[in-house]
């Protein structure tokens, strides 16, 4: 469970805002060995929006339940952090964008297989919009 912050929102009026959605986040990592992984994470967000985009020709973009996902790795630097690096898209069927996901997690292992995990992740959609998402799940080790 996650939600996402978006910084170039727009309202009923046109004008800019921050908003936070409701959204979902299902990661799947292979531990390559106790520092490294690689990973296809994928981000849900379940509402829709309007954003500003950085783009000169389409300044406004509709998003309809936009799907995030992206080819991450993960490097393990201290204890149970792991810094987190990526390349994706975002979806919806008004329009896609490419984007680079950044972020810090961090996972709690509470049972011999299981883990409480917690992260911070920074979506930059080229040419449209930046997002940033704080999400909590269970992890489960196979």
């Amino acid at each position: 469970m996650a939600h996402t912050q978006i910084q170039e929102a727009l309202n009923e009026n046109g004008e800019k805002t921050w908003i936070s959605v409701p959204s979902f986040e299902l990661n799947y990592n292979y531990e390559i060995n106790d520092k490294w992984a690689i990973g296809l994470h994928t981000d849900i967000v379940i509402e829709d929006f309007t954003v500003e985009t950085f783009s000169e020709e389409n300044n406004m973009v509709e998003r309809s339940s936009p799907l995030a996902p992206a080819i991450v790795g993960s490097y393990k630097f201290c204890n149970n952090f792991s810094a987190l690096l990526g390349l994706g898209g975002e979806f919806s069927k008004e329009e896609n964008f490419a984007l680079l996901r950044l972020g810090i997690e961090y996972g709690y292992p509470f049972h011999e297989n299981w883990e409480l995990v917690s992260n911070i992740t920074n979506d930059i959609k080229f040419s449209a919009y930046n997002s940033f998402s704080l999400g909590i799940g269970i992890a489960r080790k196979f």
